[in-house]
């Protein structure tokens, strides 16, 4: 009898967080929006890699250059990651105008869907109660908010989205095979992102699929031969496509950099560069105590420093306003 009414008891909590799930979904959602797209424009472009990207997207939106992303005109091979990240800015920028918001949507966009997505998925797998605290608790965390994330054009907003969709397939495939179908689409999204971090979402399915185990009957590899073949077909075709422009002068030092040489490192040694400390007038919604922004800056042929900086000229193209003062510099 004991038994039977706590059963119950759990059922009828269960059910209250169920009717509740979409209030607080919605409640969630617009935490999330808010802490994402509030005041976007009034962000400082502070790190050095969104300004490359707002450069080469600018260019590719201008010129029509998809397949060999430019900067400064040119071909760009310091930046060794695929396009994906620079196509979508670039797409931004040709339907909305070249400004700080559309430099941003794709990611701040792509962190949005990532606290919808987790929250739909534990639902499912956890209850309604832990769906919205994990919301909760994604949609207020500064490091995925701030940090190279969702208020920046970078690719980790992408990244996170691309790798929680993983996830989210290899669950949904423990009773339906077919479904892993779908992790071909998602990888082949990663690698055109972010190039070799393809192997983090790669080992994680990998690691599932052997140690996981499966049920007796399934039959997995139509769906992951098919997987293969919807992974394969872009990243072919963009790979042939820029093999056919420049042969191996982007595609070697992609591999070689971003897996071998950064597999063997201690850090990323993009950060030893020199540092350049700047002043930036701004009214920064999430900062409004400090007007003090110092970030990396590579400069080309600049030693790190003057107005050629990428994130100054950035800043002053896509801002249109706003004074910069050098105030130091540092190794």
């Amino acid at each position: 009898m004991h038994d039977s009414t706590a059963c119950q008891d759990d059922g009828s909590v269960r059910e209250r967080w169920d009717r509740w799930f979409r209030a607080g979904a919605i409640l969630v959602l617009a935490l999330a929006a808010v802490n994402l797209f509030f005041r976007l424009d009034r962000e400082v472009v502070t790190e050095w890699d969104e300004a490359l990207y707002a450069i080469s997207a600018a260019e590719t939106a201008r010129n029509g250059n998809w397949i060999g992303t430019t900067f400064g005109g040119t071909l760009d091979y310091y930046n060794t990651k695929p396009p994906l990240n620079i196509w979508l800015i670039a797409l931004s920028f040709k339907a909305f105008g070249i400004n700080l918001v559309t430099l941003r949507i794709a990611s701040a966009l792509a962190a949005w869907l990532t606290v919808l997505v987790l929250m739909l998925w534990a639902r499912r797998a956890f209850g309604a109660a832990t769906a919205l605290l994990a919301g909760m608790v994604l949609s207020a965390t500064y490091g995925f908010i701030y940090v190279h994330s969702g208020r920046s054009a970078n690719t980790d907003a992408l990244f996170t989205l691309f790798v929680l969709l993983t996830v989210v397939t290899l669950w949904a495939a423990r009773n339906h095979p077919w479904r892993l179908a779908w992790l071909g689409p998602v990888l082949a999204a990663v690698f055109l992102l972010r190039g070799m971090a393809v192997l983090m979402p790669l080992i994680l399915a990998g690691t599932v699929l052997v140690v996981g185990g499966r049920q007796p009957g399934q039959r997995r590899w139509p769906a992951l031969t098919a997987a293969l073949l919807l992974a394969s077909v872009p990243i072919g075709a963009w790979a042939w496509a820029r093999w056919r422009l420049d042969g191996w002068q982007f595609l070697g030092p992609m591999f070689h950099y971003d897996f071998v040489a950064c597999s063997r490192a201690t850090r990323d040694r993009c950060c030893t560069t020199r540092t350049t400390c700047r002043r930036i007038t701004t009214r920064g919604w999430s900062r409004p105590w400090s007007r003090l922004s110092c970030f990396p800056c590579r400069a080309r042929g600049s030693g790190g420093s003057g107005p050629s900086c990428p994130a100054i000229r950035t800043h002053r193209r896509l801002r249109g306003h706003g004074s910069a003062r050098p105030c130091s510099s540092r190794r």
